[in-house]
């Protein structure tokens, strides 16, 4: 009975991704932990990779810059506050967005370094092996 042992060219064994899961991680989730310092690094990380092309890396830099701490910045924007002096008519100060526009806006900002993230971690699993 033969044993049959495969052989496997280590120019073509996978790479580890590591680089890329962290760069991934501080763009989306880590930015939010620490909300300049975590996009930077994730940045930083995103353009000293080999794994993606580009245009990859402008998508991965500009999908939303300092990832989620900018839903803190777009919540903390002055609201409208109304009011009425002695029962006089109602005077509002301030401005908001209409429902139809904040509502689908916040999402976005939201879904969009989650896509981003999870497309970039795709193309970089595709590139992941050493070709000769």
């Amino acid at each position: 009975m033969s044993t049959v042992t495969s052989y496997q060219d280590p120019r073509t064994r996978p790479r580890s991704m590591t680089r890329e899961l962290l760069a991934v991680f501080f763009l989306t989730l880590g930015s939010a932990v620490l909300p300049l310092v975590g996009w930077v690094v994730g940045v930083v990380l995103l353009w000293t990779s080999d794994r993606w092309r580009a245009g990859e890396k402008v998508l991965g830099t500009l999908v939303w810059p300092l990832g989620y701490a900018g839903v803190l910045v777009v919540l903390g924007l002055p609201t409208q506050s109304c009011f009425s002096a002695d029962g006089g008519p109602e005077t509002c100060t301030g401005g908001t967005l209409p429902a139809w526009l904040g509502t689908p806006s916040i999402v976005l900002v939201v879904a969009a370094p989650l896509v981003v993230g999870a497309w970039l971690l795709h193309r970089a699993r595709r590139r992941g092996r050493i070709t000769g």
